[in-house]
């Protein structure tokens, strides 16, 4: 088998039947240099997991995360990775921003679609409707990603709060 076909065995099942689907992973890679990066947002270093078929399937809980190259097989128990989330940086990422509900101010559903925090309802804030969703802002939410990324076509400015 070569390098390229070979991830090693599954993070699991720990099999080595089918072992194909890499899996970028919500959290910090133990060694950055073999984790995803993403070309949108520019993060870098998250961790990632290979796992089987059956696997991918079955939706098995993930026990280990790769740290090397998949192929040499060195595993790390998912709990000894950092616990803290890696995520993208959404300012970068619009076709992350809709949600399908429309909460309350300060209801705990109510968050930015950048920063991912509460939007309260003293908070200067910006909805944005979408036949599909809606996009919602914290001010200084809305002005770092409207300079970072496009904002798609046909949002329709909503409640615009100038608390």
């Amino acid at each position: 088998m070569s390098v390229l076909n070979d991830l090693g065995t599954c993070c699991a099942c720990e099999g080595s039947t089918e072992v194909k689907w890499i899996i970028p992973l919500p959290h910090k890679a133990p060694n950055p240099r073999y984790g995803w990066d993403c070309a949108v947002c520019h993060v870098k270093g998250g961790a990632v997991a290979v796992i089987c078929s059956s696997c991918l399937a079955l939706n098995t809980q993930v026990k280990f995360v790769v740290d090397d190259y998949p192929y040499k097989n060195i595993r790390i128990p998912i709990e000894a990775v950092n616990a803290d989330l890696y995520l993208h940086d959404y300012a970068y990422h619009p076709e992350r921003w809709l949600f399908q509900s429309s909460p309350n101010l300060g209801d705990p559903e109510c968050i930015c679609s950048v920063c991912r925090e509460v939007i309260n309802e003293n908070d200067k804030h910006l909805r944005l409707m979408r036949p599909n969703g809606e996009a919602r802002f914290h001010d200084p939410c809305f002005e770092r990603a409207s300079k970072l990324a496009r904002l798609p076509n046909g949002f329709e400015a909503h409640g615009y709060s100038k608390n």
